[in-house]
């Protein structure tokens, strides 16, 4: 008999009550059970191949295998250009927690894991938050430093949207 097609309520109510929020970014409306490897490319219904996600980091990890669930990254080096994906709307760009979000999302997907430890936002300076980011052992640090130079020289090739065209500048 085939698996079934999709996750059982008992699995989701089990992954839900395990992870509680979205394991990419913390958010804690409009999760959803994930497959870290997409049911598509061969993974199983089985808690420990799911997640938790929001809408807006499901839909972005699409079928890419990324597991949330553990904060080392299997990588064996870097990516070639961080992703920037969606800026806070105009609504939350005044909110410090939209912003903890945002940086989490954008480093948990460069390293494809809960690489993010901790986010401290401190108060605005400059017209930009400052902000501090501490990675979980064994994440290597020395992955951001090319991204963290294009960036402050302004270089528009210093991040990538998921679909791998240049970052639009706002």
């Amino acid at each position: 008999m085939p698996p079934p097609r999709e996750v059982s309520e008992e699995v989701k109510w089990q992954i839900r009550e395990r992870d509680r929020v979205c394991l990419a970014c913390g958010a804690t409306k409009m999760l959803q059970v994930d497959h870290i490897q997409a049911a598509s490319k061969g993974g199983d219904h089985d808690p420990v191949n799911l997640q938790l996600l929001c809408k807006i980091c499901n839909r972005l990890k699409g079928t890419d295998t990324m597991r949330f669930t553990a904060q080392r990254s299997l990588r064996t080096g870097a990516k070639e250009r961080m992703d920037l994906l969606e800026l806070p709307v105009a609504s939350e760009a005044a909110d410090p927690e939209a912003w903890e979000r945002y940086l989490r999302r954008v480093l948990n997907f460069f390293f494809d894991c809960a690489a993010v430890s901790t986010v401290r936002i401190a108060g605005k300076g400059e017209g930009y938050y400052n902000w501090s980011v501490t990675l979980a052992q064994g994440n290597d640090t020395r992955w951001l430093e090319p991204q963290c130079r294009r960036a402050r020289r302004g270089d528009p090739g210093a991040a990538r949207k998921r679909d791998g065209s240049p970052r639009s500048r706002v």
